[in-house]
């Protein structure tokens, strides 16, 4: 019973792990984005500040909001193909049925 549950953690520690890591650039795109916006330079804060800078302003905090929203639906889609994948849960031999999903394990 143990192994059993000590044997998912992992498989999930190692799904979220891996999903991490593929959603590095997305994630970098944001940060870009952050520091752009909040640079700690007088001169760039006046220029963000004035008339052309207010769209390049909001267009950082459009990028920003983006990222961040996207991020926590697509980690989700990262997860659940790792997570099947290493419980030996095929996405393309599930089957449905009238109301109920059948999972076909790999032999």
């Amino acid at each position: 019973m143990t192994s059993q549950l000590s044997r998912r953690a992992r498989i999930w520690i190692y799904s979220i792990r891996d999903a991490f890591v593929s959603l590095i650039p997305l994630t970098l795109f944001g940060v870009l984005a952050v520091l752009a916006r909040n640079f700690p330079l007088p001169a760039f804060q006046q220029f963000l500040l004035g008339g052309s800078g207010q769209a390049f302003s909001g267009i950082l905090d459009l990028i920003i909001g983006g990222t961040h929203g996207v991020f926590g639906l697509s980690l989700a889609v990262v997860v659940w193909p790792s997570t099947c994948a290493s419980v030996c849960l095929s996405a393309s031999r599930w089957t449905t049925g009238r109301r109920s999903w059948r999972w076909a394990c790999r032999a």
